[in-house]
């Protein structure tokens, strides 16, 4: 928070040069003029400090259609009924989002979508190294990658980042699936699994 309209005045006081004509008496109409220039930089100084959270699109409320449409949101797979945290996270992970296709990586992408992940990488079934009542795996299995996710974890409301008028259970396993294949290479497959 900025400094208030008490605290501009006090220091606006503090700084007029010594002399009768200076003084800024309590009521009097030194006082009057000061206390009406400190009330209105205490608003724009608050001002300034919103619009310096709508710098980032993690905290902007008032920006965000206009961060959206830098990011080229919404497309098929975000729709703009979702919930203000998960836009907030989409249009953020449009800007971060490195491609990085390793375990961290789509554990933080999907941390930035709402959700925690665990991932599990499959084998293909080969001779020698199977055990009796191993389940098979065809060749193709090992560009395979298994997401398991609490179905919660796709556009669940949150206290602080969601706002009146969101839905409950937003956005939902569909949203949470579009966003996380965009980053898929084209030779995987991503299975996804919800409990």
């Amino acid at each position: 928070m900025g400094m208030s309209a008490a605290q501009f005045l006090q220091a606006v006081k503090s700084l007029l040069p010594p002399g009768a004509a200076w003084r800024a008496e309590s009521g009097g109409p030194l006082d009057g003029v000061l206390a009406a220039w400190a009330d209105e930089a205490a608003l724009v100084d608050d001002r300034v400090e919103a619009l310096l959270a709508e710098s980032d699109p993690r905290s902007a409320t008032e920006l965000l259609q206009q961060w959206e449409a830098l990011a080229g949101l919404p497309d098929a797979g975000n729709p703009t009924t979702a919930g203000l945290g998960i836009r907030r996270g989409m249009v953020h992970g449009r800007f971060t989002d490195n491609g990085d296709v390793s375990e961290p990586g789509w554990i933080a992408r999907a941390a930035r979508l709402g959700g925690a992940i665990t991932l599990s990488e499959f084998t293909p079934s080969r001779a020698g190294v199977m055990q009796a009542g191993d389940e098979l795996a065809p060749q193709d299995a090992v560009f395979v990658l298994g997401i398991t996710a609490a179905l919660s974890t796709a556009g669940a409301f949150r206290a602080g980042d969601s706002q009146t008028g969101d839905m409950l259970g937003e956005g939902g396993a569909t949203q949470f699936e579009f966003n996380m294949k965009r980053m898929q290479q084209g030779h995987t497959q991503l299975f996804f699994n919800y409990v």
